[in-house]
């Protein structure tokens, strides 16, 4: 008897959910399992497509800041931090990384850090982007 991966089979199904896929494992024998990663699936599953890659960049250092939050990590640094702001400078793609142990930090540090900058490096931040996450709705100091 041939024995067939599981994987040729969960593409000639139209891409079979694993559930399904070893329901025919146990009625057919000749199904080996397997435990393949299907890249189609993966991509079926995500909810937007990757950005091109962009070549522009601002001419000055601050014109242009980047701020992310990312976590919970899913093992904690040293020091207990489970997320991470990092704020990137477009210009000079310089980042800088704080370390949080929860989300209600975020937003002291794009305030303590377009000070510490101006303070710094005697040039304004003229523009923050971000992904319009929740913890970045800081009206009061975006009306500055």
């Amino acid at each position: 008897m041939n024995f067939v991966n599981s994987g040729i089979w969960h593409k000639r199904l139209g891409h079979l959910f694993d559930k399904r896929l070893q329901f025919l494992r146990n009625k057919h024998d000749y199904i080996e399992s397997g435990n393949e990663h299907c890249d189609i699936c993966h991509m079926s599953k995500q909810r937007k497509l990757n950005f091109s890659n962009s070549k522009s960049r601002t001419d000055k250092c601050l014109d242009l800041i980047h701020v992310d939050i990312w976590g919970p990590t899913p093992n904690p640094s040293l020091h207990g931090h489970r997320y991470f702001l990092t704020i990137i400078d477009d210009c000079s793609r310089f980042c800088w990384i704080y370390l949080m142990h929860n989300k209600s930090k975020t937003r002291m540090h794009p305030t303590n850090f377009v000070n510490f900058a101006e303070n710094q490096f005697e040039s304004k931040v003229k523009v923050i982007r971000s992904d319009n996450g929740h913890e970045f709705k800081m009206e009061d100091f975006f009306e500055l």
